[in-house]
Formats: structure tokens, sequence, C-alpha cells
């Protein structure tokens, strides 16, 4: 029996945001909601009807000892007070190993129906894969995740977002939005650091400020690093990078190991790279997971401006760059021009 709803449980999200000639041209990204699956497929449902039909027996003799031992506790507890000692010791006796008797039986009854359960689940979940795989490529998938996998269904896309965009030469993704982004930011004449190319700011030719952004900002090393290739396409001069953390006020320990995966990656591929504007609760995380020590304590700074002036002179020492605007837009920094 094939599993008719999985045409209903698997959403092309790309496709369904934009217009039919539109939709073609991007890539498609579906999401299964296996949980759905799991509970409406037919499968499912008989699946648990012979579990229960296999472990009724045993449940029905559960009960009745239940039932038998809460009878013998109500009758000590009404004939306790006027029964002999010894008999009433013996009756004590008999319910406390009634007990243990149920509970022991109990126990092994849970742990036979997990085990045959989770047999069941596992069967069910290759066939409802197989039913999957058929439909994504019938349909024209580029990439399909399961959502039970991840908290979200944004958090999914955001996952594999850079799978699905290998070799690709799209401009303007529709689910770009739910990928991590990294925004250049620069000093503003106001005195703080603002997107860049919004506010339209000069950029410095070697060193650059890259700022983490989005809910999702680390969910995925991959869609970070996909990111950040990007961006280095269009500022193939700069030797230096700070990652900007000021919109990370939070920080788990999974997510401390994505961001060791980011700056190992991009020291890789031959740059300098700190971090600053770091919370207190960030950089706990990344003090007591070994990542602080991983990146380099003397490179990681309290704000922009300390990092600006703690490194602008080796970000620019073999350099010349007769008007860098990060001089002009932060002279109350005190930095002084490399070599």
């Amino acid at each position: 029996m094939r599993i008719k709803i999985v045409t209903l449980a698997l959403l092309s999200l790309a496709a369904a945001a934009l217009p039919v000639g539109a939709a073609q041209a991007q890539a498609k990204i579906g999401v299964v909601n296996v949980q759905r699956l799991l509970q409406e497929a037919p499968q499912a449902q008989a699946a648990s009807q012979a579990l229960e039909n296999e472990f009724a027996n045993r449940r029905r003799d559960l009960e009745n000892q239940q039932r038998d031992l809460k009878a013998k506790e109500d009758k000590l507890a009404k004939d306790g007070a006027v029964m002999a000692e010894a008999e009433r010791r013996n009756a004590e006796k008999a319910l406390r190993d009634g007990q243990r008797e149920l509970a022991r039986k109990q126990n092994e009854f849970l742990e036979d129906l997990n085990v045959r359960r989770n047999e069941a689940l596992g069967q069910l979940q290759r066939t409802v894969l197989q039913e999957v795989q058929t439909y994504a490529k019938s349909a024209g998938l580029d990439v399909v995740v399961a959502d039970a996998l991840y908290a979200s269904q944004s958090v999914a896309v955001a996952s594999v977002w850079p799978e699905a965009h290998v070799g690709s030469d799209e401009k303007v993704c529709p689910l770009e939005p739910l990928a991590p982004h990294l925004t250049e930011v620069a000093p503003h004449p106001e005195g703080s650091f603002r997107d860049a190319v919004r506010h339209r700011l000069g950029l410095c030719e070697h060193l650059a400020f890259l700022r983490f952004d989005g809910l999702l900002a680390l969910v995925s090393a991959p869609a970070v690093i996909t990111q950040f290739s990007r961006w280095s396409q269009t500022r193939e001069t700069v030797s230096t990078v700070v990652f900007v953390a000021s919109h990370l006020s939070r920080l788990s320990a999974n997510q401390a190991g994505i961001l060791l995966q980011i700056v190992r990656e991009v020291r890789a591929r031959g740059y300098r790279v700190a971090m600053c504007s770091l919370s207190d609760q960030v950089y706990e995380v990344l003090a007591r997971t070994g990542v602080a020590d991983a990146i380099g304590p003397d490179k990681l700074f309290a704000t922009q401006e300390r990092a600006l002036q703690m490194i602008y002179a080796e970000a620019h020492l073999g350099f010349g760059e007769a008007a860098c605007p990060l001089l002009e837009a932060v002279p109350a920094a005190g930095i002084r021009p490399g070599p």
C-alpha cells in the first residue's frame, strides 16, 4: 500500500513562493512533515493496531494483578487494626512481595513494548523514506529535508540552503532570507558600526567587519561559509576579517562548535580572523568549551572599536592605503597607520 499522504506533507517551498515561471528557475527545496506522515499513514495505523493486539493479553494480566493488589491493600487498611500481629505481618509481606513482582513485570512489559515499537517504527520510516524519494524525484526537487530533524522548517531550510546552491549562479534566491547572513559593517560618522551597503559607507581595502545576522545565524557552518564565499568574491583585497557577534545575545555549546568551524575554514583560506562584540554569556560559553583558546584570546575583543584599534596596523602591514575610511570615521580610536 502506498502512502498517498506524501503529496500533502511534502512542500516545495521555493515553488510555492513564486509565480510558475520564476519558480522553474529557482532551486526547489522540499520539507517533509515526518510526524504527520508517521501519524496518518495507513501503515502507521496498521502497525499500531498490530502492537496493541500483540501485547493485549499481557496488558490485561497486569491490570488484573494491579486490581488484586489494590483489593488486598484496601483490606489490610480496613482490617489491619483487628488482625493478629503475625497475620498482619504476613499480609504486609505478601502485599510488598506482590507489588515488587508487579513492578518487575510492568518494567519487562514496557521494555518489550518499546523494543517492538522501535522495530515497527524503523520499518515504517524506511517505507516513508522510499515514498518520499519517489515523490521528490517525480516533482523535480533539488533537496529534501525532514523537519523532524530540525526545530522548524526554517531551521531545516537554513541548514540545507548551501547544498541546494552548490554550483548555482542564482543571484537572488527567495529562500535566502531563511539562511544565515553576513552583513559587512563599517564605522558611521556618528560613531557606531552600521550596514555599509545600506548607509553607503566607505570600506577599507584590507580589513573587513562581518556581522552575524538573522535568527538562525549559527544554525549551520556550511551556510555561513557559503555566504562568506559570495562576499569574498566582491572583496578580493581583504586579508583580515573581524566577525561581529553583536547580534548573538546567547550561544549554546553546539553553536560555539559551529563558530569554531567557521573561523577555522576562513583561516584555512588565508585570512586573519578575529571576533568582537561578545556578550558575557557568549564569551563564557566560548571559554568553557575551549573555543576561545582555539580562536586565540588575543583575537577576541569586547567592542568593534577596540578590535579596530588593535588590528588595524597588522591588517595594513605591507599594504599602502592612502586614504583608509576607517581612519577617517573613527579618529578617536587612537589608530596609527602601519608601515
